[in-house]
């Protein structure tokens, strides 16, 4: 795309500076970019790159950034073994550092992806710690996921009217409070947990109003995610035309992605405005 081609030469001018830190950037907006193109592992190696010279360099924060993008590039891959040894180097960093809000957060990503390996107990000990780093602090929707994850976990061991008074409780809380993205999370946690327990109809309408909120604000990988499940739900309610309409709709999504992408990343790297930035800029231009 034109926004990795600019990069790349970025990137080039970068390197015959000598400006590491100017490199670790290109190759982090590079990692982004193949990202949300849904190239993970060409995103993979961008932020692997960048993960290595921020060690280089020494940035603790740099090198956390680079640890966290990395596991969660594993866990959108569904390698989630690898997804939660690279959170574990991310956690003790927080741990270093001693932000509890950090180390619940981390701990909130770890418990996720030792849910999908059915490893419950200690998904369990990880979603505790971030409930009891959070309920001192003055941070209520930070606890309200913890609350919705541990639902989740709920839900995967088979406990799904435990399950559902959560989430239904964080839903209700969410709404109340004006908090659009833990709002969307719960529906499709509630979908998904309706789906798995039969209850086709009731999945479907929580992905309606799920799905409708997504486009509504622009969150269109969210609405991707959203339309998976929905066409699941839809084929196995023996609706297989309806199915494909939301198919269609979640090809024609990931197309408006690319685009939105393209403009969002050309729009950021015109945003930079050190003097540095306008040296390669003027480079660039020549």
């Amino acid at each position: 795309s034109e926004a990795l081609g600019l990069l790349r030469r970025s990137g080039l001018i970068f390197e015959s500076l000598d400006d590491l830190a100017g490199l670790q950037q290109t190759y982090n907006m590079n990692g982004v970019i193949t990202r949300y193109l849904g190239q993970l592992e060409q995103s993979l190696e961008w932020h692997s790159r960048a993960l290595a010279l921020a060690r280089e360099l020494n940035e603790t924060e740099d090198i956390a950034s680079g640890l966290y993008n990395l596991a969660s590039i594993h866990e959108a891959l569904g390698e989630y073994p690898k997804a939660v040894a690279y959170y574990g180097d991310v956690l003790k960093l927080d741990q270093a550092s001693g932000n509890p809000r950090d180390i619940a957060f981390t701990s909130l990503r770890i418990g996720m992806s030792l849910i999908e390996l059915r490893e419950f107990e200690a998904a369990r000990i990880h979603v505790q710690r971030a409930l009891d780093l959070l309920a001192p602090i003055d941070m209520p929707r930070d606890y309200q996921w913890a609350v919705a994850t541990l639902a989740r976990l709920e839900a995967a061991q088979g406990k799904a009217a435990s399950a559902r008074a959560q989430l239904e409780n964080v839903l209700a809380l969410a709404l109340g409070s004006s908090w659009p993205v833990l709002t969307n999370q719960a529906r499709h946690w509630l979908a998904e947990l309706e789906f798995n327990d039969g209850h086709l109809d009731a999945s479907l309408a929580h992905l309606e109003l799920a799905l409708t909120d997504s486009l509504e604000q622009e969150s269109l990988q969210r609405a991707q995610s959203l339309y998976d499940l929905q066409v699941r739900v839809l084929e196995a309610a023996g609706k297989p035309a309806a199915a494909l309409r939301a198919l269609r709709r979640r090809n024609a999504l990931k197309d408006n992605l690319s685009d939105s992408l393209r403009t969002s990343v050309m729009a950021a790297m015109e945003s930079e405005a050190d003097f540095k930035h306008q040296a390669v800029a003027l480079q660039l231009a020549r």
